[in-house]
């Protein structure tokens, strides 16, 4: 019965259905995971950790999301384009694109964190910037196997494994909110356990989905440089509120904010898992 309603609806909207359906699923159990790790983050930091060192730490998560910007953010949406058209070469250029890109999102990081250290005299913040800089470039760079599995259609891993990354990250800050509730120690906990899963699971999932070829998207980084100077604006807009609220009423009024803001935010998120799942049928 239900199958032959999707069929259904798929020859009545000209899509297919079956695809979309199915994916959709497994993105949403992706985000439903990644959700409940938000979730109990968010309890537990309201409950057990100092608002001051709340607000750092997502103030801190902010210059991560700007600094993505130097490490070609919008490289993933041009990997997706070269697997869907079966360049299967193209990852291991991206993954070297990232590396070269992520140098320089690293020393941008190195840069700001020096400049909150020695200009600012906030010794704990500028070392937590930069633990989190170190971490950066790798995170970037193997996580290309998100795009890639989505380029072939994977929703099911691609989804999945990505909710595993946020489900270990936030039971590593739980662990450490209760222990040592200090900014350094839950930012060095939060990226540093993402390294080491991000970079694990790009060795097990590129060992159970080898590229099939060695052809390379030569349009690639071009097409890439375009879409990350296309979405640095939204990007920046995304973030600047949580910068305006620390720079004019304090790390406390960013962690009220961020704590108040998060449901709504994850919930907003499940709008995005259509595009997901049409990006590589549009492409």
């Amino acid at each position: 019965m239900v199958s032959k309603i999707i069929t259904w609806l798929g020859v009545t909207f000209n899509f297919d259905a079956h695809y979309f359906t199915k994916n959709t699923f497994w993105v949403l159990v992706g985000q439903a995971m990644a959700s409940l790790a938000a979730f109990i983050t968010t309890v537990v930091l309201a409950n057990y950790v100092p608002k001051n060192v709340v607000g750092d730490y997502r103030l801190i998560i902010s210059i991560y999301s700007v600094l993505t910007f130097f490490a070609l953010s919008g490289l993933s949406a041009a990997l997706i384009r070269s697997i869907v058209h079966g360049q299967d070469g193209s990852l291991s250029v991206a993954l070297a694109i990232k590396k070269k890109y992520g140098a320089v999102a690293f020393f941008v990081g190195v840069a700001t964190a020096l400049y909150f250290w020695v200009l600012k005299g906030n010794a704990v913040f500028g070392a937590s910037i930069l633990v989190m800089s170190v971490c950066l470039p790798i995170i970037e760079a193997y996580s290309v196997y998100v795009p890639y599995l989505q380029g072939k259609h994977e929703f099911k891993y691609s989804s999945i494994y990505t909710g595993i990354v946020k489900i270990i990250t936030a039971l590593g800050v739980v662990i450490v909110a209760y222990i040592i509730p200090e900014t350094i120690y839950l930012i060095a906990v939060f990226y540093i356990t993402q390294t080491i899963v991000v970079y694990v699971q790009y060795k097990l999932l590129t060992k159970k989905f080898p590229p099939k070829n060695d052809l390379q998207d030569e349009g690639m980084v071009p097409y890439s440089k375009h879409t990350t100077f296309a979405g640095v604006f939204n990007m920046l807009l995304g973030q600047a509120d949580k910068f305006i609220i620390y720079h004019f009423f304090g790390p406390i009024s960013l962690a009220s904010y961020w704590i108040a803001s998060t449901i709504p935010q994850e919930v907003g998120r499940v709008v995005v898992t259509v595009l997901q799942v049409a990006y590589p049928k549009f492409v």
